[in-house]
C-alpha cells in the first residue's frame, strides 16, 4: 500500500511534516481525495501551498493542477536525476562483447558500460546545475554530444524533462 507523504518547507529550508496518506494504489482518485483532505485542514487558515513538488507522477501533476489550481507542480531534482539514470542504463547501452569461458557466456564490456553511464549522467548534472542561461545552453549542447548514439534517451529526456521545464519558463 503507497504512502503519500505531505511535507511542508520553512523559509530556512526545514521540513516538517503535514500529513500522511495510506492510499490503494498511486490512481488519479487516491491523489485527488488526498489533496481535498489537505485543502480541508488548510482552508481555515488560508495558507494554499504555492509549488507542490513531484517525481514526475503524470497523475499527481494533473491533480495539483485540478485540486490546487493556484500551485505549481515542479520535479523533484532528486527522482529526476533517479529516473534518467535508470533510462541511460537501459537505453544506453555499448556493444558487448560476449565470450564463451567454461561454456558459460561471459561478458567483457561491463565497465565500458558503467563508464558510459557516468559520462551521461555527469553530463546531465552539469545541465541540471547550470547556474545561468548561457552555461545552460552550453551544457545543453554538451549533453546532447554526450547521447549522439543514444536517440531513444534523448528523445526521452527532451520531451518529459526539458521540453515541459522549458515551456514552463516561457509561460512564467
Amino acid at each position: 500500500m503507497p504512502l503519500f507523504e505531505i511535507v511542508g518547507v520553512t523559509s530556512t529550508y526545514l521540513t516538517y511534516s503535514v500529513g500522511f496518506a495510506f492510499m490503494t494504489s498511486e490512481k488519479e482518485d487516491n491523489f485527488t481525495w488526498a489533496l481535498q483532505m489537505l485543502l480541508k485542514l488548510l482552508e481555515p487558515n488560508s495558507d494554499m501551498p504555492k509549488v507542490v513538488v513531484t517525481d514526475r507522477d503524470t497523475c499527481m501533476m494533473n491533480d495539483v493542477t485540478n485540486v490546487l489550481p493556484d500551485s505549481s507542480a515542479i520535479l523533484c531534482y532528486f527522482h529526476v536525476g533517479k529516473n534518467v539514470r535508470a533510462r541511460i542504463i537501459t537505453d544506453c547501452k555499448v556493444k558487448q562483447n560476449v565470450v564463451v569461458v567454461d561454456g558459460q557466456k561471459k561478458i567483457v564490456d561491463e565497465e565500458k558500460h558503467s563508464k558510459l553511464v557516468d559520462t551521461i549522467f555527469d553530463a546531465w548534472e552539469k545541465l541540471v546545475e547550470s547556474s545561468t542561461q548561457e552555461l545552460y545552453a552550453g551544457n545543453l549542447l554538451e549533453f546532447k554530444d554526450a547521447c549522439e548514439d543514444y536517440p531513444k534517451f534523448l528523445h526521452y529526456v527532451e520531451t518529459t524533462i526539458l521540453k515541459p521545464f522549458k515551456d514552463k519558463l516561457v509561460r512564467a
